[in-house]
């Protein structure tokens, strides 16, 4: 059997039913280099065991996987997760896919041609929400943005080197990273929380290290998945959850002297202001209007960042 170039890399905890369809999707992929399916269960107690155990065996279809094969790591948490795929995968280029999503036809396909341009060291696709048929109103208002729960990412069908001042860095649910250099700026940073805490941050937080060593970090339109976003992510109280937990990544980040932090992580003094202004402007609209969301958006994100 040929050595795989490429490992499609799904970290999962407790959420087998989602786990089922990606698995399906993923294994629909076909490639014209070798690759293998890598599923990491960071300490799944449900039905995950069982379904890894099914996982088939591979090489048995032109361009599909020539290996699907499994890991745990106990420790919980994205970050944790990750690096584990870093020490088992055997390509050397990883394909990052979150166990809710949906790629479409030609996704490894369009992230293995990106990666022919040897200044790329990472690499983020395209991911579009796929919300529920009862989902709440406010919750398609917000699902529009870039981020948040329903973790949109879309800047169009044009292909481009990323700069963090006019895009964000790649989300962990649909990006890619060549394995030696994600290795070489010491893999993905544990002082993050999500999966223990909700703290998003450890996968936007390596390519700022891979592009201050060098590496361009590009979008790939062409490698595109659908998110299945899960009716008990779209409650208000989840949305505030996670608005506060990314301030709290903004503060790591600044903790941590990443490059970016003296643009996307203010002062004590700014954020204490703009708490109390947004505090201010949310008692001004009616509930649930776009106006009023925003306000505790901004607001809560302030509150994180004062931890």
């Amino acid at each position: 059997m040929s050595q795989p170039t490429i490992t499609v890399a799904i970290c999962t905890r407790n959420r087998s039913e989602l786990l089922e369809e990606t698995l399906v999707a993923v294994l629909e992929q076909r490639c014209s280099a070798a690759w293998e399916l890598l599923v990491v269960d960071n300490g799944s107690t449900d039905a995950t065991p069982e379904i890894l155990k099914a996982l088939p065996g591979g090489g048995a279809t032109p361009g599909g996987p020539l290996a699907c094969r499994s890991a745990l790591e106990p420790r919980p948490g994205a970050d944790h997760a990750r690096n584990r795929v870093l020490e088992e995968a055997a390509g050397d280029l990883i394909i990052f896919a979150d166990d809710d999503v949906t790629p479409l036809p030609g996704w490894i396909e369009a992230f293995r041609r990106a990666f022919e341009d040897p200044s790329a060291a990472s690499a983020a696709g395209r991911i579009f929400p796929q919300l529920p048929t009862n989902a709440p109103e406010w919750v398609r208002v917000l699902s529009r943005e870039i981020g948040g729960p329903p973790a949109r990412y879309d800047f169009g069908r044009t292909p481009c080197v990323i700069q963090p001042t006019k895009q964000s860095l790649p989300f962990g649910g649909n990006m890619a990273v060549r394995r030696q250099a994600a290795l070489d700026v010491g893999g993905f940073s544990t002082g993050f929380g999500y999966g223990r805490q909700l703290i998003p941050g450890e996968d936007t937080e390596i390519s700022f290290r891979l592009r201050a060593a060098g590496g361009d970090i590009v979008y790939v339109p062409a490698a595109t998945v659908m998110h299945r976003v899960p009716l008990e992510k779209l409650t208000l109280p989840y949305f505030v959850k996670w608005w506060e937990g990314l301030g709290r990544s903004h503060s790591i980040n600044k903790t941590m002297g990443a490059s970016h932090a003296a643009s996307s992580a203010p002062s004590k003094f700014r954020s204490i202001k703009s708490f109390l202004k947004y505090s201010v402007r949310r008692a001004r609209h009616p509930q649930y209007s776009e106006k009023w969301l925003r306000a505790i958006q901004r607001q809560t994100i302030h509150k994180g960042e004062l931890y």
